[in-house]
């Protein structure tokens, strides 16, 4: 007969299951951080939304827009 242990130990199954548990449990992860360090994480994804692929392939263009998103992030802080 049909055996569910054997469905749910499929790999891309197991996959999809985590990756859905994560898809549940990141949001609450988000609600619970502390609004400071919330703050801080939106202004890195900020910085680092910036790089596209190109950039990646292009070393120097990546350490220039690095160095460009550690500036950023020093002005900031001297700002506070």
């Amino acid at each position: 007969g049909f055996q569910w242990s054997s469905l749910l130990m499929n790999p891309m199954m197991i996959m999809m299951l985590i990756t859905g548990g994560i898809m549940f449990i990141m949001p609450k992860m988000m609600a619970n951080m502390d609004p400071e360090e919330l703050k801080k994480m939106q202004e890195m994804q900020a910085a680092q939304g910036s790089l596209s692929f190109s950039d990646l392939l292009n070393p120097e263009k990546l350490k220039e827009k690095q160095a460009q998103a550690q500036l950023e992030a020093k002005k900031s802080k001297k700002a506070k």
